[in-house]
């Protein structure tokens, strides 16, 4: 045998008894016609292919390591996946580091259940769009996720309508969360260790209590966030950073409801961003609130704290912040937040302020000579300075 014989037969027997897994791309439904069936035959490492289209299953299972992947139109997902059956979700994840991405994750129009429930290991869930579910857009149990640049709309539940967080370190950054409605926690739910929320936009979102709210919790609590109580052994909360929470509501006649952010036997750590515009049953503003109770004595006791750095919280009158102490850092805006130039008060100056000013003047807008007659002088006006002071 010569000498790279040799080499060749040597390294031969060193391979003996090793395998080497390559990743493969399985696509659905070329190679499987269900989502099901091609996580059943993949390993870790694969890449799922969903092509554009309607896929209707329920309880699909998600154990492994794998990316099931959608298809994505000028960064829209297109490919959506449908549940089936009543009270099931349409994804469960029990275990691994899984990856769903590209999805349109929405209900068959009566049926009942949670998009997406979570309940081990840290999946990624990237642009995906969640809606009208009635259990959870996402339930997170005892599982550590990483959710990007998602929209989470529509959903209701008991606890947790857009997500729900219980015993979770989640990430959850890039998200809209508007529209969802729980008793607790219209848009977020959490409690139990410390989840990290960032520039996310969090909107539009009720806490209804009229809704039965989480077992031995309140309930109309929290319209855009709830962060409830946490770790027992170090009491902390969600850390809020760059986000915009804003427009959310509670329902529920309750003085420290928190239509922004409600916490309770929690810290919640918000950095940067604003808090503003949400309003409590009548409409006051109502941003941010923590649960007190009171002493035998009648005396406020055990009042919430939270943490704000650098932040912005816009609304004036005794709901717009109460129940809570009050940690500061950095420079915080803490005002009604009106521009001088916003004269109906609706966040922006534009031409509707101009019309306000007019109106308040007892100025006719189209009377441009201002002599109380809107007639053809005016007109003649407008014709003789057409295109002056303007450059082609």
């Amino acid at each position: 045998m010569n000498r790279f014989a040799s080499i060749v037969a040597g390294l031969s027997l060193a391979f003996v008894g090793t395998s080497t897994t390559i990743a493969a791309t399985i696509n659905v439904p070329g190679d499987y016609p269900t989502i099901q069936e091609a996580i059943n035959a993949s390993s870790d490492g694969d890449t799922i292919q969903l092509v554009q289209g309607l896929y209707t299953e329920s309880n699909i299972n998600v154990n492994s390591t794998v990316t099931i992947q959608g298809t994505v139109v000028d960064g829209d997902p297109v490919t959506i996946v449908q549940r089936l059956t009543d009270g099931q979700p349409v994804f469960v994840i029990s275990n691994g580091n899984a990856t769903l991405r590209g999805l349109q994750i929405l209900p068959v129009s009566g049926t009942f259940g949670t998009g997406i429930s979570i309940t081990g290991g840290s999946p990624t869930i990237d642009n995906c769009y969640i809606s009208g579910h009635t259990s959870s857009g996402i339930s997170c149990v005892w599982s550590n996720p990483h959710i990007t640049n998602c929209t989470i709309s529509a959903n209701s539940a008991v606890s947790g309508g857009g997500i729900y967080c219980r015993g979770s370190e989640s990430t959850i950054s890039g998200c809209t969360i508007t529209g969802n409605t729980a008793g607790t926690g219209g848009g977020i739910y959490v409690d139990l260790f410390s989840p990290t929320i960032s520039n996310c936009h969090i909107t539009g979102n009720t806490a209804n209590a009229n809704s039965n709210a989480e077992i031995g919790g309140p309930s109309g609590f929290g319209g855009g966030i709830y962060s409830g109580p946490n770790k027992p052994v170090a009491l902390s909360g969600p850390t809020i950073t760059d986000c915009h929470i804003t427009d959310n509501r509670v329902t529920g006649a309750l003085a420290f409801a928190g239509g922004g952010i409600a916490t309770y036997q929690s810290i919640p750590h918000l950095i940067g961003g604003t808090v503003s515009g949400n309003t409590n049953w009548v409409d006051l503003p109502a941003n941010i609130s923590g649960t007190v109770t009171q002493s035998l004595r009648g005396e406020q006791s055990d009042l919430g704290t939270i943490i704000l750095e650098d932040s912005t919280v816009c609304g004036t009158g005794e709901y717009n912040i109460t129940g809570v102490l009050i940690e500061h850092r950095g420079e915080n805006h803490i005002s009604d937040c009106v521009d001088e130039g916003d004269l109906n008060g609706d966040g922006d100056v534009d031409t509707d302020d101009l019309n306000a000013l007019h109106d308040a003047l007892g100025i006719e807008l189209t009377d441009v000579n201002n002599n109380g007659c809107v007639d053809i002088h005016d007109l003649l006006y407008v014709i003789e300075d057409w295109g002056e002071g303007c450059t082609p």
